[in-house]
């Protein structure tokens, strides 16, 4: 390491530290954008706490508690005032709090857990790892340093026992949040980022806690009844690339197009963006295979919120552009979009899309690049043109989602120069999260019911009374052009309608 290196690491470190300790949200958005991030694992914990507002004294993860990654050593209830209290029962039955249905669905994700992370970078000096998480190219054991990769092995870094009891404590973290809020629907993918927050921790309570909070701040938007929001999600990465690249989005547009309103039969197929659907909610940890390029992409989630997926996702299609337009592009001799249908082509770039973008090797790169494009194309833009879309009455409105409930508050915390606790206390706030949660989900079951009836009356009038559709289309058209012909004959010349008389 050289000695401008050397000085640059220790910078970023001193800059890290200090933003930790004077709570500076600004500078923490900041470097979780920035080349290496924040760097070491302690300092990812403790960004973290500041970033969701764990650090608070009237936190459960106050800052008295284990930062360094280890399990507390007791679970005192004053320390972890707000965690269930049969966190200190051995003996836990979850029966009555949660459905069976859904902790049979939880069982079966975290059977999966860890199979993605298959590989690891390490350097070629470095000694084989104890059972605990797989140190990375961004977390070392000295605080702050960085050590560079030297080569890449597909390796396991756990054994089986190890595997089985983490999957146990990712079960039960699920379980515990999902007892906590009632309200709130499990879906597949959520499992893939407990896994991530566990890793990290490696303490089921603070893991529980961290997990709870992360739910309630970003990923509310996924646990809704329907995946109504989530696919809109997906429609906003083609918005934003049509913007930002308008070639890319040329080539993406079999996988959907924003400025058209043609949303046929429900199917998935037909959903703009699907192929990134898995990336948005569960935070591309489900396709990522390193555990250190997962958290960075956590980094960007905790910082940002939900909608900077949008602008991830974005940014390693961007870095794929010239794949995607080479093999998919209008100019290509295979497939030339200007003429080849849309459901013949969609299934083969969507099979490319979700295995061959996403790329543990570029998150670094794909961060910075996603926080130039948010810089760019601040997200109340992106939620601005998505109102004004041709085709947003088969969309649900943002206005009241998480992610953007959560970038108002905190746009408004930071251009506040007094910087006021009651904006802290309203991105904070898990009760009143829960309850606009709760009044988003009615409205969109109300708005679900109304399009279910409009739908249903549609195809009463034109498939089951086709003749009759007809005959009031017939008489319409006769109508007016008796009208047209009655006040300006001369546009109809040719037209006799006596036969009508």
């Amino acid at each position: 390491m050289t000695h401008s290196t050397a000085h640059k690491n220790s910078s970023q470190n001193c800059a890290i530290s200090t933003a930790i300790v004077t709570r500076d949200l600004a500078a923490l958005r900041k470097i979780a954008v920035s080349p290496g991030g924040f760097r070491s694992r302690k300092a990812r914990i403790q960004s973290w706490h500041v970033l969701l507002g764990l650090d608070r004294p009237d936190s459960s993860l106050a800052a008295n508690d284990s930062v360094d990654g280890s399990p507390a050593k007791t679970c005192n209830k004053k320390i972890l005032p707000h965690v269930h209290p049969s966190y200190t029962d051995t003996k836990t039955d979850l029966v009555n709090a949660v459905s069976l249905d859904t902790q049979r669905q939880v069982a079966l994700d975290t059977a999966r857990s860890f199979v993605q992370f298959t590989t690891t970078t390490k350097p070629i000096k470095q000694q084989p790892l104890d059972e605990s998480i797989p140190r990375s190219s961004l977390d070392s054991a000295n605080d702050g340093q960085v050590i560079a990769p030297t080569q890449t092995k597909s390796i396991s870094y756990w054994s089986q026992a190890t595997v089985d009891r983490n999957r146990a404590a990712i079960k039960d973290v699920i379980l515990r949040v999902l007892q906590e809020y009632p309200c709130l629907n499990y879906y597949q993918g959520y499992h893939d980022i407990a896994s991530v927050i566990h890793m990290l921790y490696k303490s089921r309570p603070q893991s529980s806690k961290v997990l709870s909070r992360m739910t309630i701040l970003h990923l509310l938007d996924f646990m809704e009844p329907t995946m109504t929001t989530s696919t809109t999600y997906t429609f906003l990465i083609h918005l934003l690339l049509k913007k930002i690249d308008h070639d890319l989005y040329i080539a993406l547009k079999p996988c959907g197009d924003v400025g058209t309103t043609r949303q046929r039969s429900n199917s998935s197929s037909h959903i703009v963006g699907m192929y990134a659907l898995s990336w948005i909610i569960t935070a591309f940890t489900h396709d990522l295979d390193r555990v250190d390029a997962a958290l960075r992409v956590m980094d960007g989630l905790v910082a940002y919120g939900t909608c900077f997926l949008v602008y991830i996702a974005a940014a390693f299609l961007h870095f794929g552009r010239n794949d995607i337009i080479g093999k998919f592009g209008s100019n290509h001799h295979h497939y030339d979009m200007h003429q080849a249908d849309d459901d013949e082509v969609m299934p083969r770039l969507h099979t490319y899309l979700t295995s061959g973008v996403v790329n543990s090797e570029m998150v670094d790169h794909v961060l910075v690049d996603a926080g130039k494009m948010l810089k760019a194309t601040p997200i109340a833009d992106l939620i601005h043109q998505h109102k004004q879309s041709s085709s947003i009455e088969t969309l649900t409105h943002l206005h009241d989602a998480c992610g953007f409930r959560f970038d108002q508050h905190m746009q408004m915390y930071l251009t506040d120069k007094q910087h006021s606790d009651l904006h802290l206390q309203a991105i904070f706030c898990d009760v009143c999260a829960i309850e606009e949660f709760k009044a988003r989900c009615k409205r969109l079951a109300v708005m679900a019911r109304r399009k279910k009836q409009w739908n249903a009356t549609r195809r009463w009038v034109m498939r089951r009374r086709y003749p009759i559709g007809m005959t009031v289309a017939s008489i319409l058209v006769v109508a007016m052009a008796v009208v047209i012909q009655y006040w300006k004959p001369s546009i109809l010349p040719r037209l006799h309608l006596r036969w009508l008389w």
